[in-house]
């Protein structure tokens, strides 16, 4: 295996020379020494021990990500994961997965997080409290992909859930739809009545009667939902649902029923999902991005490992509509 000796002796330069063109710190070396140490290291194919480098600089350069067992089975987030694989390989990071359970205060997990494995934590939901206090006792650096409170010290980057809402029913009005109706199947989760908000914001500052379905006493099915407003249809010319998931259900019971989309019925998804892509009609979204979103997490997590003295940020990333083919302008009501 070629070390950084033969590195030296092939190119004739001293170790540390070296050293500091293979950490980049290499500002008072002349431009040709090192073009030769760079081509010397190409052609003899020298690769860094991930290992001693970590030890010099105390570094694991291991990245611990933090979700729930249900996140796994979704499309969205093995988006996230795929993404932060791909950061990590060209990063030369490893990736540790942590499953959480909320509401378990003796998971032994929990010790597990800040025994020096990682170097910091993503977290793909919102973080527990006792975990991040007790990465800050050891330095280690935490930030989460989540929109709302965090426990001091966690950094956080996440879309405007209440932003979202507003901007995706903006859309629709935009296109001169009055009737829109907001439905929300992810009453479990905070964003689902945090897209709501923007919902009823928008419409009331429309002066029009906002109408949502689904809270946290009344579970809502999507497929249900569609098949009950396809046979009545009268009052309704468009429908925003929480997710893509929920969107793509509702498709499926329109075709069903023979409603054509968008001729008869609008409907726009939220999040930005592959399969979006493929449905039929093509869905109409709000996409928070997923790729983007981790990519930039981690290098947020990355930029505190490496500044220690960094404090904790909260980042709103800015969604993008993405139009496709099922949404239009409304057709003639009653």
């Amino acid at each position: 295996m070629t070390t950084i000796t033969d590195i030296a002796n092939e190119c004739g330069t001293s170790i540390t020379t070296v050293s500091k063109v293979l950490n980049g710190n290499d500002r008072k070396i002349g431009s040709a020494t090192k073009a030769r140490v760079n081509e010397a290291i190409a052609r003899l194919g020298y690769k860094p021990n991930a290992a001693a480098r970590g030890l010099r600089k105390q570094r694991a350069n291991c990245i611990g990500i933090c979700m729930r067992a249900h996140q796994v089975s979704t499309e969205y987030f093995a988006m996230i994961i795929d993404a932060l694989l791909d950061e990590a390989a060209r990063l030369g990071q490893g990736l540790m997965l942590f499953s959480s359970s909320p509401g378990r205060q003796d998971d032994p997990q929990r010790l597990m997080f800040a025994d020096g494995r990682c170097d910091g934590l993503l977290f793909l939901s919102e973080p527990d409290t006792r975990v991040v206090e007790a990465l800050n006792r050891v330095g280690v650096p935490a930030v989460a992909l989540h929109d709302g409170a965090l426990p001091s010290g966690a950094s956080s980057i996440d879309v405007d859930n209440v932003q979202i809402g507003y901007d995706t029913t903006k859309y629709l009005l935009g296109l001169g739809h009055r009737k829109i109706v907001f439905l929300n199947t992810s009453t479990d989760r905070p964003y689902g009545e945090q897209r709501c908000q923007g919902y009823r914001r928008a419409m009331t500052e429309a002066a029009l009667k906002a109408v949502s379905f689904g809270d946290r006493a009344h579970a809502v099915d999507a497929y249900e939902f569609a098949l009950q407003i396809a046979d009545n249809p009268q009052q309704v010319t468009a429908i925003i649902t929480v997710t893509d998931n929920a969107a793509l259900r509702v498709l499926l019971a329109f075709a069903a029923r023979g409603m054509r989309v968008p001729e008869d019925m609008s409907v726009v998804g939220i999040d930005g999902l592959f399969a979006g892509e493929i449905s039929v009609p093509p869905l109409t979204t709000m996409s928070q991005r997923p790729r983007e979103l981790a990519i930039a997490a981690m290098r947020a997590l990355l930029d505190r490992i490496e500044h220690p003295g960094l404090p904790a940020a909260h980042v709103k990333w800015e969604a993008q509509l993405v139009v496709r083919a099922s949404a239009g302008p409304p057709r003639k009501v009653s």
